[in-house]
């Protein structure tokens, strides 16, 4: 709900959720499940696990959110505003390959407040300062571990709070350079994480040292402060009237998860050929510093440096009054990729490893998009999309991860107030994973479609909008692949609700 005044106004919302395959007292059961390329394969990285034959409702989904809310407030007040968000989120989801006790619980808890003042400096300079406070929480209970037939439970807690500021600053200069230029700075509190540890085997099994009996609990990650300074500028350049040239540069040091800085350059030229034809080439680059979990945690943390990322795109566009195209080519690579490696050999400089995080290798991409709307008349439209693109990580298939995608639908404008769309969405030819005999597996995806209805009337005695759904028409069993076991699991099948929206 929301509404303005003289010189402001103010929003509020609540969002509630709960999927019904993990209903609060429901049974746990699902529509969809975990299962191997073939009958009886064996479990590569359980080898005493082989695959049973699984039908109708014998397992679980891959996700599902027991009960979760998130409330959201905005309020404005002449120059100044004010933001805040709290959120509480639960989910369950496929985690061990061994039938009947899979599932995985995650708590995620959240708190952010955001205040921001705007401030026009003159006819075309604006300063805008924001300054906010969050804290977060994360909990994750494991039923069981990969050092089977030890049966354990852990619960697993990651905190941190912190406080940010950004300043930016907006200029354009003789109607030719609008230029952006910031400073940015956040401290961060991280840790402790805590991990607990239940055994709750029958005393049948010799027990591994890391678990004895009963309970115990670690600090993973100690506490630290992790801090944070920034600054950027970039200017778009108005060169002629068909020709912009955007140049961009930026700079971040950090003083704990990879001490030091990192320069990130960015550049684009766009060029009108004609009234409704454009060509834009870009390229970006970044990093992504690593996770305190994965660079600092006692079990698992070995990741010693940052991702860098280089990203090419070509695109040529097409626009007039009934008629949208774009086909975009893109390429990219992440070097010091982060990655979760089970024991074994590095593929690249065949180092022995432990089970957990690391940096391995580069991930590369390349492909093409093809985007397209036509609008039949004013009320009526049809869109697609098609995207193609061949990843790999040190020049392996990554699990999971389609060749081909496409979306196809389109939106009916019945009256003023009564839409209705209809949506294709699906893939072809992935990755998942070798058998037994090493043999690469894929799917080509024949029945791999989403068929989505949408009916929406809105303005139902000036307060009211209803929406009436139903998702995957066709009960289709879409694949998804696992991306750390050579498996998969699927979507869910057919579902149907409906949706009121009251203003108040």
């Amino acid at each position: 709900m929301g509404d303005e005044f003289d010189n402001g106004g103010y929003f509020f919302s609540f969002t509630y959720t709960n999927s019904n395959g993990f209903s609060e007292h429901g049974s746990g059961k699902g529509s969809t499940f975990y299962q191997w390329g073939y009958p009886d394969d064996v479990d590569e990285l359980n080898p005493y696990v082989t695959t049973p034959v699984l039908t109708g409702e014998d397992g679980l989904r891959l996700l599902d959110f027991s009960p979760s809310f998130e409330l959201y407030g905005k309020i404005t007040v002449g120059e100044f505003t004010l933001k805040s968000r709290a959120s509480y989120m639960a989910q369950d989801y496929l985690w061990e390959t061994i039938y009947g006790v899979k599932s995985l619980d995650v708590v995620m808890k959240h708190f952010l407040t955001e205040i921001e003042h705007n401030k026009i400096l003159s006819e075309n300079s604006t300063l805008t300062t924001k300054v906010n406070v969050h804290c977060m929480l994360y909990e994750r209970g494991v039923p069981k571990t990969f050092k089977d037939p030890d049966v354990t439970a852990d619960l697993e807690t990651m905190t941190e709070i912190g406080v940010g500021a950004e300043t930016i600053y907006n200029t354009t200069i003789a109607d030719t350079h609008h230029i952006i230029a910031g400073l940015k700075v956040s401290d961060i509190r991280i840790g402790p994480s805590l991990r607990h540890e239940y055994f709750i085997g029958d005393g049948s099994t010799t027990k591994n040292d890391d678990y004895p009996w009963g309970y115990k609990y670690f600090i993973v990650v100690d506490p630290d402060y992790d801090n944070t300074y920034g600054m950027y500028l970039e200017d778009n350049f108005k060169a002629t009237k068909d020709l912009s040239i955007v140049g961009g540069l930026s700079y971040e040091y950090n003083d704990l998860r990879e001490k030091g800085g990192q320069t990130m350059p960015r550049a684009a030229v766009i060029y009108q050929l004609t009234d409704s034809l454009t060509v834009k080439y870009s390229y970006n680059t970044g990093y992504q510093r690593p996770p305190a979990q994965k660079k600092f945690s006692k079990h698992f943390g070995y990741v010693k440096k940052s991702e860098k990322i280089f990203e090419h795109d070509f695109q040529l566009s097409y626009n007039n009054d009934r008629f949208r195209a774009s086909a975009t080519g893109f390429r990219y690579k992440i070097s010091d990729y982060f990655t979760w490696y089970d024991e074994g050999y590095d593929p690249v400089t065949n180092e022995k490893l432990a089970v957990g995080h690391f940096n391995k290798g580069e991930a590369r991409s390349h492909g093409v998009e093809l985007d397209a709307r036509y609008n039949l008349t004013k009320s009526f439209s049809f869109y697609g999309n098609y995207t193609y693109a061949d990843t790999k990580i040190n020049d392996d298939y990554v699990i999971g991860e389609p060749h081909h995608f496409y979306n196809l639908g389109f939106d009916w404008n019945i009256s003023k107030d009564f839409s209705l769309n209809l949506n294709v969405n699906g893939w072809y030819d992935m990755y998942h994973g070798k058998d037994t005999n090493n043999r690469d597996l894929f799917w080509d995806g024949t029945t791999e479609q989403i068929v989505d209805l949408c009916l929406l009337k809105q303005n139902i005695k000036d307060r009211f909008d209803l929406t009436v759904y139903a998702d995957n028409l066709l009960d289709n069993k879409v694949h998804v692949g696992m991306t750390g076991w050579p498996g998969y699991t699927y979507l869910q099948g057919f579902s149907a609700g409906m949706k009121v929206t009251v203003e108040f």
